[in-house]
């Protein structure tokens, strides 16, 4: 058996993720270069950063590795085994991040690589160029920008650090605009200027004012008496923003002074707001991040897009050592990328210190609990599912542990009463407010359609969590609530 020694290099990161990247390891010829009858087929999750590696045993032969990042990027290498107790290095090259210190965010996918770039001004000049020789403006094919010109220009788009989604809306406006032109159509609306004043303030308020955040976020005017009345938050502490045109970062870091892990500690619930438009949004901070100071508090980031509109975001990141690869694949709603990493921490035993043991850090064990339901067929318990209740009773200030214990019940459910429990324990989490995780909105949304019919107020409950389900961001990890009207 030889091995392969598996890593994203990916510079910058600050701190290495131990299961960030998911890679599939696939025999595509034995010693003798036939193709075998049973052909070894693995998935792994491997680190990212500079240092960490993961070896896998294989057979002799040769092997296709394809590593698929939390941003849907794609990487293929090919490697060839010789001989038994040779280690064959395999290293994925991620794309370039525009700055060092948006490195974290190029591997989550929230801002793009110049390869990205160089492909999407390719694809506009093709189609300005089959528009413009339809036209008769110039002779087919005749259009052709010098390779290194184009290389430029990404340079250029790149160093503007733009997301991925404004620039593919922005490039297939300019593309669209000089198709219109050459084909005599009519002009482009002129573009609204981009916000130009950005600002992120951070609030909190105390664990049991959790419920009356539903009517705070319901509006804008509730949210400015919300806030008029909170108090700056006390656990965390925000950097100077690094602010490059049309993107701002912010790092948020934990105070983390005391152990906070004490039967009855209740922190307070946190947000971070940032302006959009005539509005903001208001984005859950999951802290404390862990719960204890058995281990470092981890810092998390901001990115913020400029501008009002639809196409602009706020993206919330938590550098976790340990999870952050699972929380970037849950970010992308990629479930099934979430679901190996989650399926590699269980073999690792980092599930069962999340969630079975000290309960260091309840919030992760969530995010653990989440994916984790979202692939559970509701046949043959799974070993983490009594767990779970631990998450609803030790953590009362926690919407999200009473979300996924209720969840559970639902799929396990056996008798009325298993329901009528469910149906309570989603009432608990409703009244804690609003879960941490967009997940968690979306699944108390479901419990409480389902028992809906049971009570006025469960009816009640439902049209709130709509309400905000209706203003967040479904394909984010944690819940950023837009409130502008």
């Amino acid at each position: 058996m030889g091995t392969l020694k598996l890593h994203l290099e990916k510079r910058h990161l600050g701190t290495p993720i131990e299961l960030a990247v998911v890679a599939k390891v696939r025999q595509i010829a034995d010693a003798t270069g036939s193709m075998p009858d049973d052909p070894l087929e693995q998935e792994v999750v491997i680190p990212a950063g500079m240092q960490l590696s993961k070896q896998v045993e294989v057979p002799v032969g040769t092997y296709l590795i394809e590593a698929r990042l939390p941003s849907g990027e794609v990487f293929r290498e090919r490697r060839k085994v010789s001989r038994d107790d040779e280690e064959v290095d395999v290293t994925f090259k991620a794309g370039q991040s525009p700055h060092e210190w948006l490195s974290l965010q190029r591997l989550a996918g929230n801002v793009p690589s110049q390869d990205q770039y160089e492909e999407w001004l390719n694809s506009m000049t093709s189609r300005i160029g089959e528009v413009a020789a339809k036209a008769n403006l110039v002779p087919s094919k005749s259009i052709h920008i010098d390779p290194n010109a184009m290389s430029t220009a990404a340079k250029v788009m790149r160093g503007a650090h733009l997301r991925l989604q404004p620039a593919l809306k922005s490039i297939a406006s300019t593309a669209g605009s000089l198709a219109d032109f050459f084909s005599g159509g009519p002009p482009a609306a002129p573009v609204a200027p981009a916000e130009t004043t950005l600002d992120l303030r951070l609030v909190e308020c105390p664990a049991q004012a959790g419920e009356s955040l539903w009517d705070a976020l319901a509006s804008l005017q509730a949210w400015k008496v919300f806030e008029s009345s909170a108090r700056p938050t006390s656990t965390c502490d925000l950097t100077i923003p690094i602010d490059q045109g049309p993107i701002t970062l912010w790092r948020i870091t934990q105070n983390g002074a005391a152990d906070q892990g004490s039967s009855g500690y209740m922190p307070p619930r946190s947000f971070a707001v940032s302006r959009r438009g005539d509005g903001v949004d208001a984005i859950s901070l999951p802290v404390p991040w862990p719960l204890t100071t058995t281990f470092p508090a981890v810092p998390l980031e901001v990115l913020r897009e400029a501008g009002a509109g639809p196409a602009s975001r706020t993206t919330l990141t938590v550098c976790d050592p340990q999870v952050g690869g699972l929380l970037l694949y849950l970010n992308n709603a990629r479930i099934a990328g979430a679901s190996a990493v989650l399926d590699a921490a269980q073999r690792d035993g980092l599930v069962k210190n999340l969630i079975s043991e000290k309960l260091s850090n309840p919030l992760a064990a969530c995010a653990a609990a989440y994916v984790g339901l979202a692939t559970f067929s509701g046949k043959d318990a799974p070993h983490w599912g009594p767990w779970l209740q631990n998450l609803s009773d030790w953590f009362p200030w926690l919407p999200d542990g009473a979300v996924v214990s209720a969840a559970y019940r639902v799929k396990t459910a056996r008798t009325t009463q298993d329901l009528d429990a469910a149906s309570e324990a989603f009432v608990s989490a409703f009244r804690r407010g609003i879960p941490y995780y967009t997940a968690g909105v979306q699944q108390l949304l479901q419990g409480l359609y389902l028992f809906r019919s049971k009570s006025t107020e469960i009816d009640a409950m439902y049209g709130k969590v709509s309400n905000i389900a209706l203003r967040s961001d479904a394909g984010q990890t944690f819940t950023v609530v837009t409130v502008n009207r």
